[in-house]
């Protein structure tokens, strides 16, 4: 039987997969591996070329351009502070979940429901329809809380595990950190060249098509700055569930996220930011409807747009798992997602949603705290629009790295739990145990075979 080549990336059939223990796939050598989706890759610096090169000419012609009719006034000492409380929260609390992360999941369970209902009985004072939409939610939570009550054992399991990789390899943070700092760079000319040049255009249609390019840029550069610190903390953490060397790990994950898994990154993302802008421009549209019909339908088509982003964001999260961890293209990964999630283990991502359940509650927390400060500094101005954007950026890129073990450690258990076996058996034992409390069905894990034929590339 031919051996599998280096990184597993051959086309090699293995007719006995019992036979081929995944932890004895041979070492990993880049210097073998090829660039995965490279045009997209060009593509996405080519863009950035363009807003860099138009936002410092917008900067060296700035009294040019400052004459204008806007009613915005920009100001840095709000948007500073504004962002530099957002930043301390983030640090706080991430660190209440570290230590809290079950009486957290459980409160915000119960206390979902109870909220959205006083909501509900308070806005039918002045809206019958809206507040009994409200009321519909908040049934729809409760029913939610108690469906999934049981299965919060399991999700805690799973956040031990993570939280205890993330104790001894927390360095992911600060490449989270520093895709947080490049975002915010970006950001900054992205947002220049959308002031200046959106609303320039003669025609109505013309304008739109340059809305929904500048807001394509806006995505793409910013999912593309967040999916390399994803891709960057999968591979750390699945270097440490294949047992793998952990010296300077986090650095050659790095290093491969902004290399071999550039332009796998950079395809999916612009997918991602494709829809997103097309919803920008409905919004845009929408609000400048000259009849109430129109905006309806609007408004609709706006929703399904979300409801589609929102699907290929989720998918994306775990087609760049495989990305980190087994270097293939970013089809090739998307394509292996879909056949995990219909293959097995459906039951156990689904719980995904209660362990990412903290990390969603303090962003929400985070722009309260963002536009508390900002009004207090200087009153509610687009300076706090700003403000959360960028105080956002940093939060998800922060907290993204105990995201990011998470799902790598779900894709490993569902994919390759003969691995994860061998190479954690503690860790393995404690997901089974919990995943069996809540009565699913973990049969399968005990299985010598791999899903994949495949060993990992970290």
């Amino acid at each position: 039987m031919a051996e599998p080549g280096l990184y597993g990336m051959d086309d090699v059939m293995i007719e006995d997969k019992s036979s081929v223990p995944q932890s004895d796939a041979v070492e990993r050598n880049l210097d073998h591996e090829g660039w995965k989706d490279v045009p997209f890759a060009v593509g996405y610096y080519l863009s950035l070329s363009f807003s860099f090169i138009l936002g410092i000419y917008l900067v060296m012609n700035i009294d040019d351009t400052s004459s204008t009719n806007s009613a915005y006034k920009f100001n840095f000492l709000q948007i500073f502070v504004a962002v530099l409380s957002g930043t301390v929260f983030t640090f706080v609390w991430l660190a209440l979940v570290l230590r809290f992360a079950e009486c957290i999941i459980k409160t915000s369970l119960i206390a979902t429901p109870i909220v959205l209902g006083l909501v509900a009985i308070v806005t039918m004072f002045s809206s019958v329809v809206s507040g009994f939409i409200l009321l519909l939610f908040a049934f729809f939570s409760a029913w939610y809380a108690y469906a999934v009550w049981n299965r919060v054992e399991f999700a805690v399991a799973c956040l031990k595990v993570v939280i205890s990789v993330f104790k001894q390899l927390p360095s992911p943070l600060l490449f989270n950190l520093l895709m947080a700092a490049a975002s915010i760079v970006i950001l900054v000319f992205d947002f220049m060249i959308f002031v200046a040049v959106a609303y320039s255009a003669q025609t109505a249609g013309a304008q739109g098509f340059i809305i929904f390019l500048l807001y394509a840029l806006i995505y793409w550069h910013n999912i593309v700055t967040i999916n390399v610190a994803h891709v960057t903390a999968c591979s750390v953490m699945g270097a440490w569930l294949y047992n793998r060397s952990l010296d300077n790990v986090s650095l050659s994950s790095f290093k491969r996220a902004i290399t071999t898994s550039f332009g796998s990154i950079c395809f999916g993302a612009l997918i991602e930011a494709v829809v997103r802008a097309l919803s920008a421009l409905l919004r845009h549209l929408e609000r400048n409807a000259e009849n109430q019909c129109t905006m309806i339908v609007l408004c609709c088509l706006r929703c399904l747009i979300n409801l589609i982003a929102d699907i290929i964001s989720y998918i994306n999260s775990y087609a760049f798992v495989f990305v980190a961890l087994y270097q293939e293209s970013y089809l090739e990964s998307a394509k292996d997602c879909w056949n995990m999630f219909k293959t097995r283990g459906c039951e156990a991502i689904v719980n995904d949603d209660l362990t990412t359940i903290p990390l969603y509650l303090g962003a929400m927390f985070l722009v309260c705290v963002v536009v508390v400060v900002g009004m207090v500094v200087d009153g509610l101005s687009a300076n706090v629009l700003i403000a959360i954007t960028f105080a956002l950026v940093i939060y998800f890129c922060s907290v993204y790295t105990l995201i990011s073990y998470t799902k790598t450690l779900y894709v490993v258990w569902i994919n390759d739990p003969a691995s994860f076996k061998s190479n954690r058996p503690e860790e393995f034992a404690q997901i089974v145990e919990a995943a069996q409390n809540f009565g699913y069905d973990t049969n399968w894990v005990y299985s010598n075979q791999a899903y994949r034929g495949k060993p990992a590339a970290v």
